[in-house]
């Protein structure tokens, strides 16, 4: 009885230890790595991996495998077919598989890899989340029959947080590539309307609007004087700035004067300039260009 709790007590320690790992991770392959890895050194075992389906659930591709006694057979991103593999068995019927390859009567696509690896028994467990499997989670050990139907539950029971975290991660991908891809939209979106209009700030098809901005194509290269006129909102800002973008002096500040606040008497010099002695005040020659 004290050695079952022993045991017990080991075997919550390591779903606790499992769950902070798995929290502390949302990067798929960091996660499967960093759960091989703990998981291989509490339950004793001699590899871990973790396979997830490709989008046709076909193949399976084998993640995070922590395996450092292994020869080389058994590498990371290796596929697996479904149909015909002991991993695929798993994954199909939702169910855990236990194989003692050497003797077992039935061979399977990864059996010469198995045997290759003198892994002599395995436990191969579906990692299922809402009524689905998403992946397979796999131990082997170099010990005949090394895992007992007590470690079976326990491990069904770590890869059922597995699977939670598997998922979250997934998740996160997902919506890492989704950001990606929009963050691509935007910018392919934001250059087709420069590419169509040249102005970031202006967008408009009609007739009129294309008139306008072909003339402030027209006169921005050059150093002349432009006015701007219009009803209140129709945009003369907009249109100033666009002549500015486009001009020799973008990299300049662009300057907004209130016109209807500066005294009718001194309206010309302070737009065009003025020179000493012209008025009272003027002392200094000041042309704005």
């Amino acid at each position: 009885m004290p050695a079952e709790l022993e045991r017990e007590k080991e075997r919550l320690k390591l779903l606790l230890d499992m769950t902070n790992t798995l929290v502390s991770n949302l990067e798929l392959r960091d996660l499967v790595r960093a759960v091989s890895a703990s998981m291989r050194q509490d339950m004793h075992c001699d590899a871990v991996c973790v396979w997830l389906p490709d989008a046709e659930q076909r193949q399976l591709r084998l993640l995070g495998l922590d395996f450092p006694g292994g020869k080389g057979f058994a590498k990371e991103d290796s596929l697996y077919p479904v149909e015909g593999s002991f991993v695929g068995d798993a994954f199909k019927t939702g169910k855990p598989v236990v194989m003692e390859p050497r003797a077992h009567a039935v061979i399977r696509w990864d059996t010469p890899v198995i045997l290759a690896e003198d892994l002599y028994s395995g436990c191969l467990l579906p990692l299922i989340r809402q009524n689905r499997t998403i992946g397979v989670l796999g131990l082997g050990s170099r010990v005949e029959n090394a895992f007992s139907p007590e470690d079976v539950d326990f491990l069904m029971r770590a890869a059922g947080q597995v699977a939670i975290a598997v998922e979250n991660a997934l998740a996160y991908r997902e919506i890492a590539e989704l950001k990606d891809k929009l963050a691509q939209e935007k910018l392919y979106l934001e250059d087709e309307i420069r590419s169509e209009m040249n102005f970031a700030e202006i967008v408009g098809k009609s007739v009129s609007l294309r008139r306008v901005l072909k003339n402030v194509e027209t006169v921005a290269p050059t150093d002349s004087t432009v006015l701007i006129y219009g009803e209140t909102g129709t945009g003369k800002e907009l249109i100033a700035r666009a002549i500015h973008d486009l001009s020799p002096r973008h990299s300049k500040p662009f300057v907004k004067l209130n016109c209807a606040a500066i005294p009718t008497g001194l309206l010309e010099s302070e737009l065009f300039g003025h020179e000493k002695g012209a008025f009272t005040g003027a002392r200094r020659h000041d042309f704005s260009g």
